[in-house]
């Protein structure tokens, strides 16, 4: 599923997609897009927003999600830059840009988030809310495809940005802001993954 919005009144300095990997969620869903579409059309964004699920039946795997939405928005137009958006989060504060990254960079977002109260549950921390270039999510050769159920693609996928000699910036604390959806743990078809936290480990040493 895909919606685009484009300002017609004035100039554009970005074209942005956003992708949300999405699962039996629905009502997170819609909140998260009725949210993001006032958001980001009050900053007057040339933008679109990728929603990508797995075939009925299929566990959850956000990392080949991702790597799916992107080659599927790159056959609709050329974006300057890619939000990887997980569907439970809420920017609360209108503050945040959610502009590109610079280049030889990725921008981390959801650093401050009401489950974690507001700061980042480990340091390399790198999931929620991130946003890459396209130059960049081709050179770390995308999200893992391998970590099937909830965790641990993330980790991995913050080794292959730092590996590829790509700066992490990391919004300032409290500068923006979520608030994750209440949702059920271990969901059915996005159990926890229980090599979540071997998986990770294993491909740094290959």
């Amino acid at each position: 599923m895909c919606g685009t919005y484009r300002p017609l009144d004035c100039e554009y300095d970005e074209k942005i997609a956003i992708l949300v990997p999405y699962r039996n969620r629905e009502i997170q869903l819609r909140i998260l897009i009725n949210y993001l579409v006032q958001f980001l059309i009050s900053y007057r964004k040339y933008f679109a927003i990728f929603v990508i699920e797995p075939f009925d039946g299929q566990i959850f795997n956000r990392g080949k999600l991702f790597n799916a939405g992107f080659d599927v928005a790159n056959t609709i137009d050329e974006w300057d830059c890619f939000f990887f958006h997980d569907v439970d989060l809420i920017p609360t504060n209108r503050s945040i840009p959610y502009k590109c990254p610079n280049k030889g960079t990725a921008q981390h977002w959801s650093t401050s988030v009401d489950k974690f109260d507001f700061k980042l549950p480990y340091d390399d921390y790198f999931g929620g809310v991130s946003a890459m270039n396209a130059d960049e999510f081709i050179a770390v050769n995308g999200y893992p495809n391998a970590f099937w159920g909830w965790g641990g693609e993330d980790d991995c996928f913050e080794y292959r940005v730092k590996n590829s000699k790509i700066t992490i910036v990391r919004a300032s604390n409290g500068a923006t802001k979520y608030t994750m959806l209440r949702h059920g743990q271990n969901e059915k078809g996005n159990e926890v993954n229980p090599y979540a936290y071997f998986l990770p480990h294993y491909f740094r040493s290959l």
